[in-house]
């Protein structure tokens, strides 16, 4: 169950980091790099990234506490 959970935490990581990776590339393609523009893209794709790790490790929790409660009964 564990070992589930982990791959799924790894999967969902996997796609966000490819999600905000390919907006960031679509959305600086065509620009001359303009060097505030890519810092300010890349620190956005962090931002979604944690928010997605935070949610990922959230799911986790709620469900190891479901699965505790419904062991305990």
């Amino acid at each position: 169950m564990l070992g589930f959970i982990i791959l799924l935490t790894v999967i969902f990581i996997v796609i966000g980091g490819g999600l905000t990776g390919w907006y960031f590339v679509v959305e600086s393609e065509g620009d001359a790099f303009d060097a505030v523009d890519t810092y300010g893209e890349t620190v956005l794709s962090w931002a979604v990234d944690f928010v997605i790790i935070l949610f990922v490790i959230g799911l986790i929790y709620l469900i190891f506490r479901v699965t505790r409660r419904m062991n305990r009964q």
